[in-house]
């Protein structure tokens, strides 16, 4: 998907010449060779994810003292393949900012004992699976008790098999499970039933972190605009170096001259050109590079509303309504702020799914320690920062930085000599820098 190959960054967008540096209808299969070759792709996309991320996970989830102790224990090892339920909480954010949404299942291995004492004696304990949104095929919901509550889902899944033909070898194959309220089934990707069982469960314990919130598992990229910019920017940058390559060698018009004459003649610098015609004209023709500082400038702009898409997370949110203020104790939100607000609310959820699939008492609560959610950015410091990295003086990653420490300065591991690097990675190096 067009998400997935931003986040790839150079390798999604540049191998993928066709989707996104298309070859014009007039354009010679041998130019667009030479225009795509001189690709130069200026990744804005995964920079301002991770500077947010930045800001959500500078300080450590605090698991509260109302998690159970061996549920803490259990967590150490979220999802059994030694990831702790810090990083599982780090991904499934990350991938949701990409998205819109993320989905986490919660869930038991699968044994052949008759009661949950039975899987507590052989160390069979809840964990987690992180599902793309991909990949969450079809859902059907009921309303229960006043709350849309989920009945059942189907989920498309990837698996590792021994390769038949090759013993040493293993394939990938496609399977769909369809969770039920207290039931599932197992079906290979002709459809055909491989599985199924009772869980014993009163719901289904698949969370959704859900950042847009359009709809019941439904929701927009946060980014989109911001990645399509991107696009607009490597195809503009794209075109602008090729112009600039081809028009940077002048090339010679001669007029008044008989093709006869020409025979023969090789015109390179410390030679000389004549002719019997005291009318002809040997001339240099230069490119005056007007289209190229206009690019430029489109650029620029471009670059300005990716940052101010971007930078837009921290700020103020002006569209706070006064119910919103008082229930925040008057304190200023952002759009970080509510999202924040929805990792918290879904990763408890995932909690007290622990506590009912592994027979503990309760599954707990957590706080997220991320000290812009005290203090979003007013819009003059937006403007401030935008303005910065637009005119070349400053890295994406720095102004992240200074978000992230809660001041319009420079980082304290501010280091020049790397910052002039990122900026010339960027292509908007100030020529005199005024950091």
């Amino acid at each position: 998907s067009f998400i997935d190959d931003l986040s790839k960054g150079w390798a999604g967008i540049v191998d993928k010449k066709d989707t996104y540096l298309p070859k014009t209808k007039s354009e010679t299969d041998t130019k667009y060779k030479a225009r795509h070759d001189l690709a130069t792709y200026f990744d804005y996309f995964n920079p301002t994810i991770d500077g947010i991320n930045g800001l959500i996970f500078k300080n450590p989830i605090q698991l509260n003292d109302d998690v159970p102790e061996q549920l803490q224990d259990d967590l150490r090892n979220a999802n059994t393949l030694g990831d702790s339920f810090q990083t599982v909480a780090g991904r499934l954010f990350d991938n949701a900012i990409r998205k819109g949404l993320m989905f986490a299942l919660v869930d038991l291995p699968k044994a052949n004992v008759n009661n949950r004492a039975d899987e507590i004696a052989l160390g069979i304990r809840p964990y987690i699976t992180l599902i793309e949104p991909e990949n969450v095929t079809s859902w059907k919901t009921a309303v229960i008790n006043g709350n849309t509550v989920l009945t059942q889902v189907k989920i498309r899944e990837f698996i590792e098999v021994d390769d038949e033909k090759n013993p040493f070898a293993t394939v990938t194959v496609e399977q769909y499970r369809v969770l039920s309220i207290g039931h599932y089934e197992l079906y290979d990707s002709k459809g055909n039933l491989i599985d199924m069982g009772e869980t014993g469960w009163d719901r289904i314990h698949l969370h959704c972190l859900n950042l847009d919130d359009i709809g019941f598992f439904e929701a927009e990229p946060p980014l989109y605009e911001l990645g399509k910019l991107n696009i607009a920017h490597y195809q503009i940058f794209c075109d602008s170096r090729y112009s600039a390559h081809t028009a940077s060698i002048p090339f010679y018009h001669a007029s008044g001259v008989h093709s006869e004459e020409m025979k023969g003649i090789v015109i390179e610098p410390n030679t000389m050109a004549t002719t019997s015609d005291p009318q002809s004209k040997i001339s240099i023709v230069d490119y005056d590079g007007k289209g190229v500082s206009v690019n430029r400038d489109l650029m620029s702009d471009i670059v300005a509303r990716i940052n101010e898409i971007g930078f837009s997370v921290v700020m103020e949110d002006k569209q706070q309504t006064a119910t919103e203020s008082m229930l925040n104790g008057q304190q200023k939100q952002s759009k970080l702020n509510r999202w924040v607000g929805n990792l918290k609310d879904t990763l408890e959820k995932i909690l007290e799914s622990f506590a009912l699939i592994g027979g503990y008492k309760q599954g707990g609560t957590v706080e997220i320690d991320a000290d812009i959610l005290t203090k979003p950015l007013t819009a003059q410091e937006v403007t401030a920062l935008n303005n910065m990295v637009t005119s070349g003086n400053l890295s994406i990653e720095s102004a992240w930085k200074m978000i992230e420490q809660g001041s319009i300065k420079l980082p304290d591991d501010f280091d020049p000599e790397l910052e002039k690097e990122r900026l010339n990675e960027t292509g908007l190096l100030s020529e005199q820098p005024t950091i």
